[in-house]
């Protein structure tokens, strides 16, 4: 679609709403808004969050990290050292190892294990060589159904 035709819509879509009553408006009648705001049926987006998480220790095989997530054994984690490496690893153990009962918060420890040993090798040799252990973990799929 060009930008045009882009705007054609959202023209289209501003005038069929205000027609149908679907443009939402303060109250008070002083709305200060640049742009209409739309009522919506349903009001459910996705948003994306990349957790980041403490990592414990690494191996060749694996590397073990404290989440405030409960994992299932055979989620699969992407984890990124800095920009430039990323690897999946596999959870095979994930279990409660602490709560904070005054908010209700529990931290879990997460096992995960490399596709492969030489991924491992790769990956620890990186890490051992970066001077700031910038680890994130850009989210999992879950593999287990």
């Amino acid at each position: 679609m060009t930008k045009g035709e882009w705007k054609s819509d959202y023209d289209r879509i501003v005038n069929d709403s205000g027609k149908a009553g679907e443009l939402a408006e303060r109250d008070d009648g002083e709305d200060r808004r640049r742009h209409p705001r739309f009522r919506l049926k349903t009001g459910f987006v996705w948003v994306k969050v990349t957790p980041r998480f403490n990592v414990v220790d690494v191996s060749v095989s694996g590397l073990s990290l404290h989440s405030d997530f409960l994992f299932k054994e055979g989620d699969v984690v992407n984890i990124t050292l800095g920009k430039a490496f990323a690897v999946e690893a596999e959870v095979v153990h994930c279990e409660m190892v602490a709560t904070d009962p005054d908010f209700m918060e529990a931290k879990y420890l997460v096992r995960c294990q490399f596709e492969d040993e030489d991924t491992g090798i790769q990956f620890l040799v990186m890490i051992k060589e970066m001077d700031n252990l910038d680890l994130e973990m850009r989210g999992f799929v879950d593999r287990s159904d």
